[in-house]
């Protein structure tokens, strides 16, 4: 992803799941697709979203959003390919932590992978609403934590 929109059809596979819960599919909200975004009827309660996308150096992978685990609520723009990144790297800052607890030590390289894309992530941030520089750090964050 170099920061272009992901074309329509990309984004005809996004489905919505109740945060908190499992990730099974909400049934299918109205929607609007069109080119790099997608506007739908929310549900009331906190959802998480999905897509099927290509991560460079990785491959095709199902990845989850879901504001670090809070969830987003109606009327909320979500920037996807940033919040890919921050939900993956919750979710593996959670699995760090139990791991520690239950005496697991991660090795070197892998903890070097996780602060990597920590970094890229700050620098995604970093880059704002600019979607050619923002958009190819949240996918090399997203490379580093898968």
């Amino acid at each position: 992803m170099n920061g272009e929109p992901l074309p329509q059809n990309a984004l005809q596979g996004l489905f919505l799941f109740e945060s908190g819960r499992d990730r099974n599919p909400l049934p299918n909200p109205k929607r609007e697709v069109t080119s790099g975004c997608v506007s739908l009827d929310a549900p009331a309660a906190p959802f998480g979203c999905s897509l099927l996308t290509h991560v460079d150096g990785f491959g095709s992978v199902r990845l989850y959003a879901d504001a670090e685990g809070r969830g987003y609520r109606a009327g909320q723009e979500i920037v996807l390919n940033r919040e890919l990144a921050s939900s993956r790297l919750a979710a593996v800052d959670k699995a760090l932590q139990q791991a520690r607890q239950e005496g697991a030590v991660l090795p070197q390289p892998a903890a070097e992978r996780i602060e990597k894309a920590r970094a890229l992530l700050r620098q995604a941030d970093e880059a704002g609403a600019d979607p050619k520089r923002a958009t190819p750090l949240a996918m090399a964050s997203l490379c580093e934590l898968l």
